[in-house]
């Protein structure tokens, strides 16, 4: 993606598109003479290779490229780019602390003359036992414009080319209000781009269709989002070289620009001005699934835990809930409501309602705005305020446990804990769980053991982190009922 003052656009009312760099002698060479410099100046200073880049901007402008055009190629290959702080005797830091304070006790805060100057580098010099010229070398080697190029990715023309055509596709979407995405997909890369969809935290809908493509995707816009707007325009570029990269493909938008719509239409007919990157999957955006797969895997219960299962299909719709969980036969699945603007919102409350035959439960933070809607749907509901209780859904999956299963866990369940380890629990509040098994250590219970007893005995889990030293033990506080007597 590039800012957003490097795009250049034709617009003719009511289209919009990107005015894509095409393949010809003329773009290679300009992509060729930024590479060649880039290749030259490893080992330069930063601003060395900065002062190079303009001139060649200098120069493409006179062969008719709008100055953006060399400007945008050089940034993307800045990005491919290794810099370093310079090598030096002194660590920097520390030598201008010494020297402002010199400064200021000597010369009250102001050097005013050459000769002040001298006075002041001979005293550093003699303290850090350097040459007096090598003083503002080490001073300025934090200034990033002093940054040496150490390393730089290799890439030809022709792919500098297409990286750009879809930098230049990625940020003129970051203006989008909607997108329509029709593919053709096997069924496992279509599985993997809806997979990616979903682990980008897009808010989007997939339905399956017959005509030239088989699978559509609907995905709202970041200029739709009422917040995180540029996190949410990240996210929609990593998923669209994906996109570009199926056998077929068609992208129809509503972009907004200076304040006005416009459309934006992009086809796979232009196929060859883009790069075709493998699908693969990304890494997931949030934490919060993250953290609720590790803790409910520690809670030892029958029901194996799975991510990103089969996709479900509702109506024409593709549904890939964020788990299943399986006990011999039977199978659960959990969705994890996110953060979604209204809109969205009553576009998949429409979907979840038409949800049937299956069994569902959704997890909702108290604090989101469509909690009432969410109650109404026929499902089991799970409202949770901050990170969601790996117990609470395990709770509400013992309804759906085969009465077989439930017999054997009910008489297995119940912890056999020591009478002394119960006696030092009860006498806990506000502790690491570190410090708690470090008090429990001769009395052999396991981790998983102490976190599922403290559960059951209604004891509060703040998870900071995976690490016993930061997670925090300590009893929740209730609101008693007012009785009397």
């Amino acid at each position: 993606m590039l800012p957003s003052e490097l795009l250049i656009v034709r617009r003719r009312y009511p289209w919009i598109n990107p005015k894509y760099l095409l393949i010809n002698e003329k773009s290679i060479i300009l992509a060729n003479d930024l590479i060649r410099i880039f290749q030259q100046y490893i080992g330069r200073k930063k601003k060395l290779l900065i002062k190079k880049i303009k001139e060649i901007e200098d120069s493409a402008f006179s062969e008719g490229f709008d100055y953006r055009v060399p400007r945008g190629l050089a940034h993307l290959l800045l990005r491919k780019s290794v810099f370093e702080q310079r090598d030096v005797k002194v660590d920097p830091f520390k030598l201008r602390k010494e020297l402002f304070r010199i400064v200021n006790e000597k010369f009250r805060g102001f050097v005013l003359s050459e000769e002040e100057k001298k006075k002041v580098y001979s005293i550093i010099a003699k303290k850090y036992n350097i040459l007096e010229n090598e003083i503002e070398t080490i001073f300025t080697s934090t200034f990033e414009e002093e940054y040496i190029l150490k390393d730089f990715e290799k890439i030809t023309a022709i792919e500098l080319i297409k990286e750009y055509n879809l930098s230049l596709t990625q940020t003129l979407l970051f203006k989008a209000l909607f997108i329509r995405v029709d593919l053709l997909l096997d069924g496992y890369k279509a599985k993997k781009i809806l997979y990616n969809a979903k682990r980008l935290g897009l808010m989007y809908f997939a339905e399956k269709i017959e005509n030239d493509y088989n699978i559509r995707l609907t995905i709202d816009g970041p200029i739709s989002m009422l917040k995180q707007t540029e996190r949410y325009g990240t996210r929609l570029a990593k998923l669209l070289p994906f996109l570009l990269s199926a056998s077929r493909w068609r992208i129809d938008a509503v972009v907004k620009y200076n304040n006005k719509k416009y459309k934006f239409l992009l086809s796979d007919s232009r196929k060859d001005l883009f790069p075709k990157k493998d699908i693969k999957l990304v890494e997931y955006d949030s934490s919060v699934e993250e953290y609720f797969y590790k803790r409910f895997k520690t809670l030892g219960s029958n029901w194996i835990i799975k991510r990103e299962p089969e996709p479900l299909l509702v109506d024409n719709h593709i549904f890939i809930p964020d788990f299943s969980f399986e006990c011999n036969d039977v199978k659960v699945y959990l969705e994890i409501m996110g953060f979604w603007t209204p809109d969205y919102l009553r576009r998949k409350i429409t979907k979840l309602s038409k949800v049937k035959d299956v069994n569902l439960i959704i997890a909702v933070q108290e604090s989101f705005a469509g909690i009432k809607e969410v109650k109404s749907l026929p499902h089991d509901i799970i409202v949770y305020k901050n990170k969601l209780p790996s117990v609470e859904v395990y709770k509400a999956l013992k309804k759906y446990m085969p009465i077989s299963v439930k017999s054997i866990e009910n008489k297995s369940t119940k912890l056999q804990i020591d009478p002394a380890v119960k006696m030092i629990i009860a006498n806990t509040d506000n502790t690491t769980l570190s410090n708690l098994l470090n008090k429990l250590k001769k009395y052999n219970v396991s981790q998983d053991d102490l976190i599922r007893f403290l559960e059951e005995e209604g004891f509060e889990i703040v998870w900071n982190s995976l690490d016993p030293n930061n997670i925090i033990v300590r009893r929740k506080t209730f609101k008693k009922d007012q009785t009397t007597s």
